[in-house]
């Protein structure tokens, strides 16, 4: 993916959900007021930015659309410039079904050598292998 900015970013892999009819519209919109709000807050790492609200009528099942950057983008946060190379859009679903994928997530990230290896990958269908093997 190509951006200089989170929210078309943000939009785009929200546009992937709706055509997966996982959210309406709506639920790309909800994220935005979010970030407008209080910022961009929500990091899972210095690299890795999670945009996600909470369930509700454009919310229909917990799912997770990521995106790779090929040029990272610069955000603040608090004061500190942030370089970010991966979007997720994390869809929370209604009864915590997001708490496993939450901590599957955690795992890879802090895992340096595979998540270094996941956001260098250029091959769409490897980096998802990469990611599949390793949450099973």
């Amino acid at each position: 993916m190509n951006g200089t900015d989170l929210n078309p970013i943000i939009k785009e892999l929200s546009e992937e959900l709706e055509k997966k009819n996982i959210v309406t519209s709506g639920y790309c919109d909800d994220i935005l007021s979010l970030i407008d709000k209080y910022g961009p807050y929500m990091l899972l790492s210095s690299d890795t930015f999670l945009a996600h609200a909470a369930p509700s009528k454009h919310t229909r099942k917990m799912e997770i659309e990521i995106g790779i950057l090929k040029r990272p983008i610069k955000i603040s946060v608090n004061n500190i410039e942030e370089k970010i190379k991966c979007v997720i859009v994390l869809v929370p679903g209604f009864h915590h079904e997001h708490d496993k994928a939450l901590t599957q997530l955690i795992n890879i990230i802090t895992n340096r050598r595979l998540y270094d290896q996941i956001l260098s990958e250029t091959d769409t269908d490897k980096m998802y292998k990469l990611i599949k093997n390793s949450v099973q």
